[in-house]
C-alpha cells in the first residue's frame, strides 16, 4: 500500500489478518488516520505489518497486534495523536 489513505473508518484503518499462509503487507508513504479503533492491525503470527514514512495520526490506538501477529517500523513514521499510539514490535533498518 504505497501513497494512500485509510482514514474516518468506523473501526480499523489498515488490518492483516490470515490464520494459514502467511500475509504481509508493506504501508509506505500513507496516511492512516481518524480511525475509530485501531490505525494498523496484524491478527495472528502468520499476519505482517511494514511500515514506513507513515503518518498514524488520530487513530483510537495508533498500531496493534493480536495473537502473535507483528507490526514492523522502519523507525521514520509520524505517530502522535492517537488515543494511544502502541508501540511496534520490530524496528527494522532503513535500507
Amino acid at each position: 500500500m504505497s501513497d494512500s489513505v485509510a482514514a474516518n473508518n468506523g473501526h480499523q484503518g489498515v488490518v492483516v489478518e490470515s490464520s494459514s499462509a502467511p500475509t504481509a503487507v508493506m504501508v509506505r508513504n500513507s496516511t492512516i488516520a481518524n480511525n475509530v479503533d485501531i490505525g494498523l492491525w496484524a491478527i495472528a503470527a502468520s499476519a505482517t505489518l511494514r511500515v514506513t514514512r507513515s503518518t498514524i495520526t488520530g487513530n483510537g490506538i495508533g498500531w496493534s497486534t493480536s495473537n502473535s501477529g507483528t507490526v514492523s517500523s522502519y523507525s521514520d513514521n509520524n505517530v502522535d495523536g492517537n488515543g494511544a499510539d502502541g508501540v511496534p514490535t520490530g524496528t527494522l533498518a532503513p535500507k
